[in-house]
């Protein structure tokens, strides 16, 4: 039986997709369970932050940002989208 691999950008487009939402106190599978979050929305976020061109700002700012932001910085591409998730989920 033949193996799909993922393309080559997917697994750090997800993974930063993920760690953003996890800076900002979001679990994307939990709010996607309590209905915050439509089915298609994870793919969509992941698919942005595959096109964003501060793909390397993004990794220093997660790797020095506090335990708690209050929001997404500026420059992210699903900022709107997680800040209203942090609000939802009540994060700081």
């Amino acid at each position: 039986m033949m193996q799909m691999q993922e393309p080559p950008w997917l697994d750090g487009a997800f993974h930063q997709t993920q760690a953003m939402a996890r800076a900002l106190g979001v679990n994307l599978t939990t709010a996607g369970a309590l209905g915050l979050l439509p089915n298609d929305a994870p793919g969509r976020m992941i698919a942005r932050c595959q096109g964003c061109a501060f793909s390397e700002v993004c990794t220093v700012w997660l790797s020095e940002c506090c335990d708690a932001p209050p929001r997404a910085p500026d420059f992210c591409v699903n900022k709107e989208a997680l800040d209203r998730l942090a609000a939802q989920c009540g994060a700081p």
